[in-house]
């Protein structure tokens, strides 16, 4: 998911309606990713110039449970021109029927001190969760009603669209600011691009995956609350049948990134029953 915008925290570990974590007809491909962000707008104070970059390796299956590994650089100016640097570090793992999260993150801006958060959780039987923050200062909480981690949320956005469903709610846990955080969102998923239709970018292409199903979604994300809320930011992505994002834009309202797919190896699926 993509996270505060305050740091340019950028994490695309990408509803319910039940607990688990739904079964897709295409496995998610474990793979490595590389974008280069750009800054493609600017409306208000904050930001003047911006470039980056984001790695993402993704990896596990159903039956060993799914490992993400991730890094956002990002190299900004603000708007009286002083540089600055933030530096993003995430690991998470994932149980493969949507029960567990564990996480640990390391965010460094400049020269600071890093800001650690880690900890664990977990998902009941009713979709609640018990949330174990170990750092930056321990805390537990319980939360009630259903909430999913990022791992089913991607599985059960790609069945949604398979079923050309447009629209989806749903609440999501990924131990992102200081692991207390739950967002509420709302995807909006377009009509399946034909094979011959929007051009791919050239590493979803060499990686063998201009043939395969896709879909443009566009999730946004509020804090929890009730009434009218403006979106905390807009995520914007190629969605591939196999779990793989590309052409990313994401909005924060005073300032947008463009987020292109520069480098994309597919890595070698170890079956469940192969131990």
């Amino acid at each position: 998911m993509i996270h505060r915008a305050s740091t340019f925290s950028l994490s695309l570990l990408l509803l319910a309606a039940t607990a688990g974590i739904a079964a897709a007809a295409t496995p998610l491909a474990p793979h490595r990713a590389a974008y280069e962000l750009k800054l493609l707008s600017s409306r208000g104070k904050g930001v003047s110039t911006a470039t980056g970059r984001i790695g993402i390796e993704f990896t596990g299956s159903s039956c060993d449970g799914y490992a993400t590994n991730f890094r956002q650089l990002i190299e900004f100016a603000d708007e009286e021109g002083k540089p600055h640097r933030s530096d993003v570090r995430m690991t998470t793992f994932e149980g493969g029927d949507g029960k567990l999260l564990r996480f640990n993150s390391e965010k460094r801006i400049n020269s600071g001190n890093p800001q650690v958060t880690s900890g664990q959780a977990e998902r009941a039987d009713d979709g609640g969760l018990s949330i174990d923050v170990r750092q930056p200062k321990p805390s537990k909480m319980d939360v009630d009603g259903i909430a999913v981690f990022p791992t089913d949320h991607m599985l059960r956005l790609i069945n949604a669209a398979k079923a050309n469903e447009r629209f989806m709610e749903v609440r999501i846990y990924d131990g992102s600011d200081g692991g207390e955080k739950i967002y509420d969102t709302t995807a909006i998923i377009g009509m399946q691009v034909p094979p011959d239709g929007r051009a791919v970018e050239e590493a979803a292409d060499k990686a063998g995956l201009k043939s395969m199903a896709r879909w443009p979604v566009s999730i946004s994300y509020f804090e929890p609350g009730n009434g009218e809320r403006r979106p905390v930011y807009v995520l914007s992505f190629d969605l591939y049948e196999n779990g793989v994002s590309g052409a990313l834009k994401l909005d924060f309202g005073d300032f947008a990134f463009g987020g292109e797919l520069k480098r994309l190896e597919i890595l070698q699926e170890t079956p469940c029953a192969a131990k």
